[in-house]
């Protein structure tokens, strides 16, 4: 899971326990439902900032490169489920 762009030691032990435990998975769980359980695992460690990381991870890219509409569309959908 490391070897996904953004997703460091840390975060891939995290997506390894709340069962995102390969790209595949984390593609089917998606990015708003794979933060959920993370940050339900890890309240204290886990930031807005992994929902951009793990699309990010998802799409491939850098998640300072995704577009602005998406990181707000991805910040609504976590309030929404929240």
């Amino acid at each position: 899971m490391a070897e996904l762009k953004n997703v460091g030691a840390k975060s891939a032990a995290w997506m390894i326990e709340i069962g995102a435990d390969t790209p595949e998975r984390l593609a089917e769980l998606g990015a708003v439902e794979t933060y959920r359980r993370m940050k339900a695992a890890h309240p204290r460690e886990v930031s807005l900032c992994a929902v951009w990381a793990l699309q990010g991870a998802i799409d491939g890219i850098a998640s300072h490169h995704l577009h602005p509409d998406i990181k707000q569309a991805l910040k609504d959908a976590v309030k929404e489920r929240a």
